[in-house]
């Protein structure tokens, strides 16, 4: 799996193979910034592209 885009922003795509399987955008809430899977392609290992998420998540609060 591959993360394409600005992941400090959390605006950006997975790809598999060059397939893009999950689109990742940031859903504001007064305080916080939380990154939304917007959209996951079907036959694609939900669980796996939500932990992927997580990590990128979790590195881009340790950069800075």
């Amino acid at each position: 799996m591959e993360a394409k885009g600005n992941i400090v922003d959390h605006e950006y795509k997975i790809e598999r193979d060059g397939n893009e399987v999950a689109e990742v955008s940031t859903s504001v809430v007064p305080g916080t910034a939380t990154p939304t899977v917007s959209r996951s392609q079907p036959g694609q290992d939900d669980a796996l592209v939500l932990a992927v998420v997580v990590c990128i998540d979790q590195m881009s609060h340790d950069v800075g």
